[in-house]
């Protein structure tokens, strides 16, 4: 079984901010005096201002014209020739030159005690953990983030439940959702409608509509113990790891029933992952003996696995893919290591990457540019630098017994 126990641009006087050409009061949102540098009608200017839009909830950095530093804050909305971050801050379009959303990690702390079980939400920017913990429900093990990056859904094993957090206050929105027996992993499907919830020791799968918040009922019947959850990007089918049987169930959604036989893979199957362009699968096996420890690989057109699973750290169990698809993001629980994979060849690269003690979960951000790992026994999080493939440091402490772990998508 897997290892787990429970366990700002400046401000002026009058509270007013000059950039440049336009000066804009902050208590009452108005743009005083337009001038030769505000062109609103100008085809970049809208071209930001639908970008900008895309944003809205997110937290954004800003580069504004004849400002050396970046203003940084929560895109709370856009009017005609203003931006407004944090619901009081507000800048002229016409004198962003760049913004970027700033990616944020939510991470589940499962620790002993139920005050600890909470969620860290971590700053990728700066890499470190924002304000307080957010309180959810009893041993949190699983996390997903809606596409559009709004709310957080967390899975609470020992209470049934999944907690909702906004991400525009960090706080959970009650009441939780009631599901099957010990929750464990999941995943949202592309349009936003519906949650997929592994249910460990139900052996089935629940299904949340986003809407509404409630389950739909009935669960969906799988292998034994399944443990993770993967959805295609077309969103047509949910594959499912059953980690006691040994295999794979695939799910249909637009009935909500599986699609048999199961995928028959290696032991104890963990975590899978999705390749961006939806033709493959990557599913973590392995029982932690030196000897079971591989990747299989399943071709999504057939469900067919290809004959030579690739061999990996001990005791693999997170598992992300980078946003071109090109390479595997392993971590090894037993080893301290992440393993890469290059997955035009599906051979390891080069030696693994050390990390922290006892990595369980692993997420890369949207850019592709850095991997988020949870170090269960250390109670951090390791970042890797994938264009060299080597731990960034100092580690980021969170909160007790580290799992799951997701991050924001890009707004863009």
């Amino acid at each position: 079984m897997e290892h787990h126990k429970k366990q700002k641009g400046k401000e002026r006087e009058d509270n007013k901010i000059y950039v440049y050409a336009e000066e804009v009061e902050i208590k009452t949102g108005k743009v005083k005096g337009h001038s030769r540098c505000s062109t609103p009608e100008t085809i970049g200017f809208q071209n930001l201002r639908k970008k900008l839009v895309h944003c809205i909830g997110q937290i954004i950095s800003l580069m504004i014209r004849g400002c050396c530093e970046p203003i940084e804050g929560r895109l709370t909305n856009v009017e005609k020739g203003i931006l407004i971050l944090d619901a009081s801050h507000v800048v002229p379009i016409s004198e962003v030159t760049s913004f970027s959303p700033i990616f944020i990690a939510y991470v589940t702390n499962s620790g002993d005690d139920p005050n600890d079980d909470t969620i860290s939400v971590i700053n990728t920017s700066t890499n470190t953990e924002m304000a307080a913990r957010i309180p959810v429900g009893d041993n949190p093990v699983g996390i997903a983030i809606t596409p559009d990056g709004s709310r957080v859904y967390v899975t609470n094993s020992f209470h049934n439940t999944v907690s909702v957090i906004s991400t525009a206050t960090n706080t959970e929105i009650l009441p939780r959702i009631a599901v099957g027996d010990f929750p464990f992993g999941i995943a949202i499907t592309p349009d936003c409608s519906r949650a997929y919830v592994a249910n460990l020791f139900g052996n089935d799968v629940s299904v949340i509509n986003l809407a509404t918040n409630t389950e739909i009922l009935p669960r969906i019947p799988v292998g034994t113990n399944p443990v993770d959850v993967a959805i295609t990007p077309d969103g047509s089918r949910v594959y499912v790891t059953n980690s006691f049987s040994n295999n794979v169930s695939v799910i249909r959604t637009a009935t909500n029933t599986e699609i048999l036989p199961r995928i028959t893979v290696g032991t104890l199957p963990i975590c899978i992952e999705i390749t961006p362009d939806g033709l493959h699968a990557y599913v973590t096996t392995g029982a932690g003996d030196g000897i079971s420890d591989f990747v299989y690989v399943i071709n999504t057109a057939t469900n067919n696995v290809s004959e030579n699973p690739i061999p990996v750290g001990d005791a693999p169990r997170g598992i992300a893919i980078t946003p071109d698809g090109s390479r595997a993001y392993v971590t090894n629980l037993f080893d301290n290591t992440v393993s890469v994979i290059n997955t035009a060849t599906n051979t390891v690269i080069g030696a693994p990457i050390p990390v922290g003690s006892s990595p369980i979960r692993i997420a890369i951000t949207p850019d592709g540019l850095r991997a988020y790992v949870t170090n269960i026994d250390e109670n951090t999080v390791s970042v890797i630098n994938i264009v060299t493939n080597t731990e960034i440091l100092p580690r980021i402490p969170v909160g007790d017994f580290p799992f799951a772990i997701a991050i924001t998508p890009n707004c863009l």
